[in-house]
């Protein structure tokens, strides 16, 4: 019994520094691609897809207080793009790689353009690495099954979302505009305090990796 609640304990801790800044992408990266990108629904879905072919490749001590919050913020994600997705089922035909590769090759150069901010979805998945150092392997790999699917969920119903009112321009809160009124201010609020948990994913990875290179260094010296 000690050593589930000990695993999950490790679990929720690396929510709060590792993935926050993943965790935080679905506020920006459909509304950049979305600038330049007309908003028909086969666009939508090829750059979905696109965004499912790069989530899934990365695939590949505030913690403590920070890993609720995200367990609170990822949650959110998860409901609001179940919610859309329910409006536009049809939008997991993102799920086939088809349909990206589609997308390229009928937009060519344009389509690599849009490609190269498809990988905003994965900012902060470089912590990943960096950040075994704090929680080791086996947590941060079972806290990722969870960030996945959110992720992946929130992205779909964006999409759906956006097939739907495509005069929308910042996605995310949008959509929860249009869900939910009454809990805008509180998602709001939400998101502030996801998006500062996420610049202590990369000031966690940079301390850890000077800890281990300072080991290095006494270690051989």
């Amino acid at each position: 019994m000690k050593n589930k609640s000990t695993s999950l304990y490790s679990i929720i801790k690396s929510l709060g520094l590792v993935f926050g800044d993943i965790g935080t992408s679905p506020i920006y990266t459909l509304t950049v691609i979305f600038l330049i990108t007309p908003h028909s629904q086969e666009n939508i879905i090829g750059v979905l897809s696109l965004i499912i072919i790069a989530v899934v490749l990365f695939s590949v001590k505030v913690s403590a207080l920070f890993g609720p919050l995200m367990v609170i913020w990822f949650s959110a994600l998860t409901l609001s793009g179940l919610i859309a997705i329910l409006a536009v089922p049809s939008v997991f035909k993102a799920i086939n790689p088809y349909y990206g590769i589609h997308f390229l090759l009928k937009n060519g150069f344009a389509g690599f353009f849009v490609l190269s901010e498809v990988t905003l979805c994965a900012t902060g998945g470089e912590a990943l690495y960096a950040d075994m150092g704090h929680l080791g392997r086996e947590p941060i790999v079972k806290a990722w099954y969870f960030v996945l699917v959110a992720l992946i969920l929130n992205y779909l119903g964006q999409g759906a979302f956006l097939i739907h009112h495509p005069e929308a321009k910042n996605v995310l809160f949008a959509m929860v505009f249009f869900q939910a009124k009454f809990l805008y201010i509180p998602f709001l609020i939400l998101s502030i305090i996801a998006t500062v948990i996420a610049s202590q994913a990369m000031i966690s990875g940079m301390f850890s990796i000077a800890y281990q290179g300072c080991h290095a260094h006494y270690a051989y010296a």
